[in-house]
């Protein structure tokens, strides 16, 4: 098992060295054009440059256009009001949208990824990725598109259930990953906004069953406070639970801080990289990774079983929508936008918003006799490592027995009882350590 976390560590490793290669590589591309500067001075995170510009990047390729020529098209159409021009930009996106293997033909001798579109095609994903970013493109040069964006297909739900949560958290490395996994399954918080999260965040709320809250700024949330997002706020709670594996997690990093020379302050990062010498947060890709490692040691399988930091809202809101908490409550719980004026937002409102969170613990909290079954239980991956550990044992034991009897017919016949009557005696023992190891 050791070997196929360290092989899934060294694969992050490298896709996270190959992404900066590649977002270097995507700007100086797009910097090239005046409308790639506009479009890219509006982008704010670097996932988000990284993903809108590889597909828009795919879709110039593919029609042959770079951004500026795209721009001309739309421009052209909107001073021919009324004639096949009008909408010619549109029409490309949309023929594109519908037959990518005859835009990738052209372009082919390109790269091998290329001539594979233009043999099978792209999948909805991309294609739901393509007309997000042509979109987007046309949208901050004040050049928009009249066509709709094409939309995802329905997910598939990977909603955690309790126990599951539980057993990941109990085959976690590190009281600081089983924390992690605690503090997900009661705050709702996004994984790009958990790197930014602070010791200082933790407000204590004066109860006992909830004890601590976070109120998370617009601007530590998605879209970081511009256009549409200014002004929201994300209030969510740590569960009693929750905050014992927090308290667990302190004393584990006030020893590596001690060890690393280190002071503990309240405006340290929540969640400590303890790689390296330098206290720094936990990033993304990592804390991916840790989840992925839970779920690798508790279930056997990723194929299988493989939850994301993200699915874990989704075990929070399916919570509370059990408990019966209101739409508007469950919103700002998860940080999302509401229409009008958020009531919760206010001290007193807070006060009501922990009643409704409260509501929902007999879904978040594992009661002791689940957490008892559930240590007795070996993990799958561990069971199959056994049986095939027995096997090669079986098959390693009638190796040597066949070398033993070859041997013992060379020697003389006064040895060779002696010699036979110890090979019984050392079968009949290990056909009881077998039986043994079998049950």
């Amino acid at each position: 098992m050791k070997s196929i976390l360290k092989n899934r560590k060294t694969e992050y490793s490298r896709q996270h060295r190959l992404y900066g290669k590649k977002l270097s590589k995507l700007i100086e591309w797009i910097q090239q054009y005046k409308s790639g500067r506009i479009w890219l001075n509006k982008l704010r995170s670097n996932a988000t440059k990284r993903v809108y510009l590889s597909y828009f990047k795919m879709f110039c390729d593919a029609v042959q256009k770079n951004p500026d020529e795209l721009i001309e098209l739309k421009m052209q159409g909107q001073r021919n009001v009324g004639t096949p021009l009008e909408f010619q930009m549109e029409e490309l996106l949309e023929d594109f949208l519908a037959h990518p293997e005859k835009y990738f033909a052209n372009v082919a001798h390109k790269n091998r990824y290329y001539a594979k579109y233009a043999k099978e095609g792209l999948t909805h994903a991309s294609k739901v990725n393509i007309s997000a970013a042509v979109l987007s493109f046309f949208k901050h040069n004040r050049r928009r598109l009249e066509t709709q964006r094409l939309q995802p297909k329905e997910p598939k739900s990977r909603c955690p259930t309790l126990e599951q949560v539980q057993l990941m958290a109990e085959y976690a490395r590190t009281a600081r990953d089983k924390a992690l996994i605690w503090f997900l399954a009661s705050s709702p918080v996004r994984l790009g906004s958990i790197p930014l999260l602070k010791w200082s965040d933790l407000q204590p709320t004066g109860d006992k069953e909830i004890p601590l809250k976070l109120v998370l700024s617009s601007e530590r949330l998605k879209g970081h406070g511009s256009d549409k997002y200014r002004g929201i706020k994300q209030i969510c709670f740590v569960h009693w639970f929750a905050y014992r594996k927090l308290l667990t997690y302190k004393k584990e990093l006030d020893r590596w801080l001690k060890e690393k020379g280190f002071e503990f302050s309240p405006e340290m990062p929540l969640f400590i990289n303890y790689r390296g010498n330098q206290i720094e947060p936990l990033s993304p890709s990592r804390i991916r990774a840790i989840i992925e490692e839970a779920c690798l040691s508790a279930f056997g399988d990723l194929e299988e079983v493989r939850f994301s930091p993200h699915d874990f809202r989704d075990h929070v809101n399916t919570a509370v929508i059990n408990a019966g908490v209101p739409l508007e409550a469950r919103e700002t719980i998860l940080g999302h936008k509401i229409q009008g004026t958020n009531k919760f937002y206010t001290d007193k409102g807070q006060i009501e918003l922990l009643k409704f969170f409260k509501q929902g613990l007999p879904w978040l909290i594992p009661a002791e006799k689940q957490k008892t079954t559930l240590l007795a239980t070996p993990p799958p991956l561990l069971i199959s490592q056994i049986k095939k550990e027995h096997q090669k044992f079986i098959e390693q034991v009638k190796k040597l027995e066949e070398i033993i009897e070859d041997f013992i017919q060379f020697l003389p016949a006064e040895e060779k009882k002696q010699a036979e009557a110890i090979l019984t005696v050392f079968k009949d023992k290990l056909r009881a350590i077998q039986k043994q190891n079998t049950n």
